[in-house]
């Protein structure tokens, strides 16, 4: 459906924007990867929302499946890449993953609610920073 296309749509936008980084910047490549995600979010704006209600991925207890889910694996997969080039984290990689993915979405939830291009554009310097605070 619409739902499974979008996902595949935004992780392939994502998967892109890492390869087009040097390999040897491990930290270029996700910050590359969360831009494409807010790239992709702006665009998008109605079928953004869509994606990520609550009501389509609801799992069972201790279920770990979803479209969300591979969007956070596809990050934590690039913060283990950092950590294997020597670029530790303050986290284990998974939760490194989870704490940027839920502080992008937020802050492209205040963007849609207030959206202008100025804040378009500060919303990539927040996700570099917000990047920067999970690497020890």
């Amino acid at each position: 459906g619409l739902l499974e296309h979008e996902f595949a749509r935004l992780l392939g936008l994502m998967r892109a924007a890492g390869e087009r980084v040097e390999p040897t910047d491990v930290v270029g490549r996700v910050r590359e990867q969360m831009h494409a995600y807010c790239d992709f979010a702006v665009a998008n704006p109605g079928h953004y929302r869509l994606m990520l209600g609550a009501g389509p991925h609801r799992a069972r207890a201790g279920e770990r499946t979803g479209p969300l889910v591979e969007v956070i694996d596809a990050l934590a997969v690039g913060f283990g890449r950092c950590e294997r080039a020597g670029r530790p984290l303050r986290v284990d990689v998974q939760r490194a993953a989870l704490l940027v993915f839920v502080g992008v979405h937020g802050r492209v939830a205040l963007l849609h609610s207030n959206y202008s291009p100025e804040n378009a554009r500060s919303a990539k310097a927040f996700v570099d920073e917000l990047i920067s605070l999970v690497f020890a």
